[in-house]
């Protein structure tokens, strides 16, 4: 059976901000996936397929976690993304390394009109360990129809002016941080409130995104938990 969790779906390099297509390494063993799905316009589940092997079928925001993924002998593996009736909406080469740990992220492209064709981001997950008290953050901009952002979290900027399709580097937060606030040029978008919002000692994705898969809906945030890192 197909787990499922809430999350969101772009490949991207945990480690870094923008590196969105490993291209180097031997592909054998096994890798471990996080896919995730941010896309809007595509109505009901999106299926995931790695050289046409259904992996997961996701709603919107909702992820699939540590997805042990065989590496054949290829160079490369074919990723793929369909909507309800089997149609592609997403169809990719990537290449991952053998014990990798990799986060995907099916996100919305801007440029198109009417109809926002799907976008597939790939990057690698970054574990690392906060220190005593301290949370790590990097934050994802999924929203399809918001320029850039301005990202505030306990009361101080973290990140400026990060654009969509942008996943940040990290950052270390008190564990006890409690509010999040995210503005565009026009003012607030987003926020989060009423309590810790993070799990000490823990890693976590931050992502804006729309509040559903209508493109039209208002700014929304999720914060997913890192668990602690599989071995293949």
């Amino acid at each position: 059976m197909l787990r499922r969790a809430v999350v969101v779906l772009v490949l991207a390099l945990a480690a870094g901000c923008g590196d969105d297509d490993p291209t180097s390494g031997t592909v054998t063993g096994d890798a471990y996936v996080d896919h995730l799905d941010f896309v809007t316009g595509v109505a009901g589940d999106v299926r995931f397929r790695v050289n046409g092997a259904l992996r997961a079928e996701l709603g919107y925001t909702e992820g699939l976690f540590d997805d042990l993924v065989p590496l054949g002998p290829d160079t490369s593996l074919r990723f793929r993304a369909e909507d309800a009736s089997g149609a592609a909406i997403n169809d990719r080469d990537v290449i991952l390394q053998d014990g990798g740990h990799y986060a995907t992220y099916l996100l919305g492209d801007r440029n198109s009109l009417g109809f926002r064709a799907p976008y597939l981001l790939v990057t690698e997950k970054e574990y690392g360990t906060p220190a005593p008290g301290k949370v790590r953050v990097r934050f994802l901009h999924a929203m399809v129809d918001a320029d850039n952002v301005d990202v505030r979290v306990g009361g101080g900027t973290a990140w400026d002016t990060v654009g969509y399709r942008e996943i940040t580097g990290f950052l270390e937060f008190d564990a006890a941080v409690d509010t999040v606030v995210v503005r565009d040029l026009d003012g607030v978008i987003a926020t989060l409130g009423g309590g810790p919002l993070f799990t000490a000692g823990k890693v976590h994705r931050l992502v804006l995104h729309h509040a559903s898969p209508d493109r039209k809906t208002p700014g929304a945030l999720t914060v997913y938990v890192h668990g602690d890192p599989p071995t293949p």
